[in-house]
């Protein structure tokens, strides 16, 4: 049976209603209200917000609807999503095992761009990172941190890391963040400076822009820790109608996460290529 045929079979009997929060914490929280006067039997949330965070799962809490947040805890909810802080950690080792291998365990900055308005968990998967650089680099040290806002967002990133390297001259700068956008960001400013060789990267999401990225030649981004979003929904459809079914949620439903890098990229998403007509026609042109 297909997946989509099994979520299907899944969904029989139940409808599935669709909104949109437009990355805003104002309509999230328009929108719960909305589905709650929709009487849903249970809602699927993915919003980012943690300050709207108590008031969304209250609401559903007090209109008597189980709710599973996708990524971004709520209390009282059902979480679903990546263990933050081992994610952090294998992009923290990932970057330390590069540093001592090729500068000589020698790095001046630990940049990390973070997300403010994420909370706790995006800041686990941080200091997953700074743990896991611990454990590899010896004498390493907290004043080696460097932390930015980066919103998660490739734009922002780009403006604060050009304002970073207008004031830093260090030469080994190790980059992590929540958000691939982020790092993304971060190493279109040290191209721009005519200083990529100063840093490396590791992202998390792997994300399509962040696979495409690690195709390039000569790319600083040694690697991303994939969360595989796209295998989300028969999951969430599996969860939800257990929940519905049995009335017993469990506290939390932990994805798995894995590193990709510019060696194997390619084995875990073969099909990428068909996404850019351009890089098509390149391996068209190069194939004998």
């Amino acid at each position: 049976m297909s997946q989509s045929l099994r979520i299907s079979a899944a969904l029989e009997g139940f409808d599935l209603l669709e909104f949109s929060n437009k990355c805003s914490a104002k309509i999230a929280v328009q929108n719960a209200e909305m589905m709650i006067k929709s009487r849903v039997d249970l809602a699927i949330e993915y919003q980012y917000h943690q300050e709207v965070a108590e008031t969304i799962s209250g609401m559903f809490q007090a209109a008597g609807i189980p709710l599973v947040a996708i990524t971004v805890p709520h209390p009282g909810a059902v979480f679903y999503g990546p263990n933050g802080y081992e994610v952090g950690r294998t992009a923290g080792k990932t970057l330390g095992l590069w540093a001592k291998r090729h500068w000589n365990s020698v790095v001046d900055h630990a940049l990390f761009l973070e997300v403010s308005m994420g909370g706790p968990v995006l800041h686990s998967r941080l200091a997953g990172v700074a743990v896991g650089l611990h454990e590899v680099l010896e004498g390493f040290t907290d004043a080696q941190f460097t932390h930015l806002d980066g919103r998660g967002e490739f734009n922002h990133s780009l403006e604060v890391v050009r304002h970073y390297l207008r004031h830093s001259r260090a030469r080994h700068v190790l980059i992590s963040s929540p958000f691939d956008g982020s790092v993304l960001g971060a190493l279109r400013a040290f191209e721009e400076a005519g200083r990529s060789s100063d840093c490396i990267a590791v992202g998390q999401g792997g994300t399509l822009d962040a696979r495409k990225e690690l195709r390039r030649p000569d790319t600083r981004m040694i690697g991303t820790v994939a969360l595989f979003p796209e295998t989300y929904g028969p999951g969430l459809i599996r969860a939800a109608v257990d929940i519905l079914k049995y009335h017993q949620p469990p506290s939390a439903i932990l994805v798995k996460h894995s590193l990709l890098t510019p060696q194997n990229v390619d084995q875990y998403y073969p099909n990428d290529l068909l996404f850019d007509t351009e890089d098509v026609e390149t391996v068209l042109m190069r194939s004998p």
